[in-house]
């Protein structure tokens, strides 16, 4: 066998070491845990949900659990902080602000029976809980603007829009093919 070869095989093989993030920019929430004297930060990090650990000090006391806010913080890597072994990123003097709610587009609401949720579904975000129509109905599509949170704890889906208010969605016109005469009159009406 070429040595070249060898050692691509080699390299294949062998396992690489993944970068250990610094910091968290990221929209969620904070839940005490009392009985073990932590907080912990759930954070829509990429397009899931990520935990991470702190002590009461970091929060401010105005703030409730589930309050959806954007924390800014440096990271730092504590193996069996507050006696958990898997939280081990911990959030280090957060900065914490309101989530800016953000333009989704458009998507169908839709009113899941079985389980007695309702649900915003969007062709981009697939389908995200909600907990109010503000006046629209059953299978209107309407224009979401909030924040994703994969964080969201349900018995209907694991992720919800929150902090959400609609819009009615633009109609987009019909299709018209314009090597008709009818095509031609739909121009100037």
């Amino acid at each position: 066998m070429e040595p070249t070869i060898l050692l691509l095989l080699i390299s294949l093989g062998a396992p690489t070491a993944t970068a250990q993030p610094d910091s968290i920019d990221a929209c969620g929430w904070f839940l005490e845990n009392l009985p073990i004297g932590c907080v912990f930060f759930y954070g829509n990090v990429d397009d899931g949900c990520s935990v991470f650990a702190t002590d009461f000090d970091a929060v401010p006391d105005s703030l409730d659990d589930f309050a959806l806010v954007r924390v800014r913080a440096a990271l730092t890597w504590h193996e069996d902080w507050c006696g958990i072994n898997w939280y081990d990123y911990v959030i280090q003097d957060p900065v914490i602000r309101p989530c800016e709610p953000v333009d989704l587009g458009c998507g169908r609401l839709y009113y899941d029976a079985a389980d007695g949720c309702h649900e915003w579904i969007s062709s981009v975000y697939g389908g995200l809980q909600i907990y109010s129509l503000q006046g629209f109905a059953d299978g209107d599509t309407v224009r979401a603007i909030g924040v994703i949170d994969y964080c969201w704890m349900s018995t209907c889906l694991i992720s919800a829009l929150r902090d959400v208010t609609f819009h009615p969605c633009e109609e987009t016109p019909p299709a018209v093919k314009w090597d008709t005469w009818g095509g031609l009159k739909a121009l100037f009406r």
